[in-house]
């Protein structure tokens, strides 16, 4: 995806990889030097549980600071709406 990014033209895109709460290394990655937007995925779910974040993406929506893109999670053709395995 990183690549894919860079392709079309993004400026400076940064992959990392880290231990702890996700929610909270998110976080304090995303305060650290010029960042700018926080890019997160979040699961396919239902039409109605669409409508509700996981907890990772719940907290880093309540707290961040920077502006945030929230990812859904492609659906399987013929399948819209159900979560992918």
């Amino acid at each position: 995806m990183a690549r894919e990014m860079r392709e079309a033209g993004v400026p400076q895109v940064e992959v990392l990889v880290d231990r702890g709460k996700p929610w909270e290394r998110i976080l304090s990655r995303a305060g650290e030097g010029s960042r700018t937007l926080v890019v997160m995925g979040t699961h396919a779910r239902g039409p109605v549980s669409a409508l509700l974040l996981g907890s990772q993406s719940r907290e880093v929506t309540r707290k961040s600071r920077l502006p945030l893109l929230l990812v859904p999670q492609a659906s399987e053709p013929g399948n819209q709406g159900e979560r992918t395995r």
